[in-house]
């Protein structure tokens, strides 16, 4: 189970009903302590910017999340 241990958001825009909503991830890197670090950018796929994030994230189980997120 994924285990938060930090997040920042930017809001820029609330979706409506309706609206199409993608969520982009990608790995930015590690924590001295091992834990991931997360770049999210939610958007309707094209132009329009709803948030983006930055989360940081630890694993109770040990796996290795820089590998699952592609790094």
């Amino acid at each position: 189970a994924l285990v938060p241990v930090a997040e920042y958001v930017r809001f820029r825009r609330g979706a409506l009903q309706g609206e199409r909503v993608v969520l982009e991830t990608r790995l930015e890197g590690r924590t001295a302590g091992g834990e991931v670090v997360l770049r999210h950018r939610i958007s309707d796929g094209e132009e329009i910017l709803y948030a983006e994030a930055i989360t940081v994230r630890a694993h109770v189980d040990g796996v290795d999340l820089a590998e699952v997120f592609g790094g």
